[in-house]
């Protein structure tokens, strides 16, 4: 009967634990949120875009040659065509293709449709 005892207080302990990391990681994905809101002007919308990138850039590199969270495709390489479906995908929260999809929601829930589209001709580039 101890040993069932043992069991549930380690389970307990575990699903606590759990629940701490879950809500750290919701924080550190909120510092990590994508700003669009700023005011800012720009000079154009690759400028804008480039910008926005440094955002993805700490999950994704700067280069786009790191899987996020060791799970992602990497950016490099992907159309740009490929990349707004994506992240319309994501941000709709209709796709979910590594079992990120719930933090990339975040991340681009606030981009415009403009904004969208420069960036995934921005990511087109990184090559």
């Amino acid at each position: 009967m101890d040993s069932v005892k043992n069991i549930f207080s380690l389970l307990a302990a575990v699903a606590l634990l759990a629940g701490c990391a879950q809500e750290k990681n919701k924080d550190a994905n909120q510092s990590m949120k994508i700003n669009v809101t700023h005011k800012k002007p720009y000079k154009d919308a690759a400028t804008e875009a480039k910008e926005i990138y440094q955002a993805c850039a700490s999950c994704h590199a700067i280069d786009g040659k790191t899987q996020a969270l060791g799970k992602s495709a990497l950016l490099a390489g992907q159309t740009a065509q490929g990349i707004e479906q994506k992240i319309r995908g994501y941000k709709s929260g209709s796709i979910d293709l590594t079992g990120n999809g719930p933090l990339m929601k975040v991340q681009v829930e606030e981009l415009t449709d403009s904004q969208i589209v420069a960036i995934s001709k921005y990511i087109e580039t990184l090559k």
